[in-house]
């Protein structure tokens, strides 16, 4: 699988995870392009950042921002969760990786983007030992209101 790196500025992530492990999966829908995401990550929001670990696009193309082992700031408080349990009461980025998608609420995805996300997700919860289930790999919906 090839991923891209893209630069995400320094104030939209943090370099480590507090002594945290990834135990989790949020997936995004961008509500916009790749192109606009890639630019909005690249310019710095101290007032508030914002980031993912990585964007699939509707090609199906890969972007990546935020290193698995940084944190992105994709998730938020956790606010009435819809899940049974979640893993932590502690701030949900701390213990997970945030993936985009191109596109917008309500619209079909790709074949191409569908096929890249499920690989890697795959990947991603293969590597770090991570359940695939739907208290692991949840939409961001499942634990913010």
């Amino acid at each position: 699988m090839n991923i891209i790196q893209k630069p995400c500025a320094e104030v939209n992530y943090s370099k480590g995870r507090s002594g945290y492990k990834i135990q989790a999966l949020v997936i995004h829908i961008v509500q916009g392009t790749v192109a606009g995401t890639d630019s909005w990550f690249a310019t710095p929001r101290p007032d508030k950042p914002t980031s993912a670990h990585y964007i699939v696009s509707k090609t199906g193309e890969i972007h990546q921002y935020v290193m698995d082992e940084d944190e992105a700031y994709h998730a938020g408080i956790i606010d009435h969760p819809t899940c049974a349990s979640w893993i932590t009461k502690q701030n949900p980025n701390l213990v997970s990786i945030g993936i985009e998608n191109e596109g917008f609420l309500g619209e079909k995805w790709t074949e191409a983007q569908m096929v890249s996300l499920c690989i890697l997700v795959d990947n991603i919860c293969t590597h770090y030992n991570i359940l695939q289930d739907t208290e692991h790999i949840i939409s961001h919906s499942a634990i913010t209101s």
